[in-house]
């Protein structure tokens, strides 16, 4: 904890040495390692804002989930891109090949961006594939009320 101190007064002295302006309310703190008692941490005399995760540069960094709630961020990134296009899963007249390359170069691009920054457990290949054959069962055409099971698609 006294070196996490004088980092952060290291910090401070060459931000002013540099000529620039700390602003620490604009700083979040992720704790990782000290979940019995918080430290009481300041920056410019004002303590920062303590958070369980929080996203940078697309990734979702959290304090002991793993890659989780990664998994959660993309999916939520690759359903918001689905969702966009239901109106072209929507159209008859659109051939099923082009639907599929539609699919292939936007939902699955934010699947594969996502996915090769951390390495995936079976549980997080799941949920993915099921998200995939979900996305693949509304471009069929195929809703929750038709019985018809994933190998008959496939």
């Amino acid at each position: 904890m006294q070196t996490t101190h004088i980092a952060l007064s290291q910090l401070e002295i060459s931000v002013h040495k540099s000529s620039m302006c700390l602003a620490p309310s604009k700083y979040k703190v992720l704790l990782q390692g000290c979940w019995e008692s918080v430290p009481a941490l300041t920056l410019a005399g004002e303590p920062p804002e303590f958070v369980d995760k929080f996203v940078y540069v697309g990734s979702c960094v959290s304090a002991g989930r793993g890659v989780t709630d990664e998994i959660s961020n993309c999916i939520m990134n690759a359903r918001v891109v689905n969702a966009n296009l239901s109106h072209l899963w929507r159209h008859h007249d659109v051939k099923l090949a082009a639907k599929g390359r539609v699919y292939n170069v936007s939902v699955d691009s934010v699947f594969l961006y996502a996915c090769e920054k951390r390495p995936l457990r079976a549980e997080g290949v799941g949920r993915l594939c099921i998200f995939d054959r979900l996305c693949f069962r509304r471009i069929v055409g195929l809703r929750r009320h038709h019985s018809v099971s994933n190998p008959e698609i496939w």
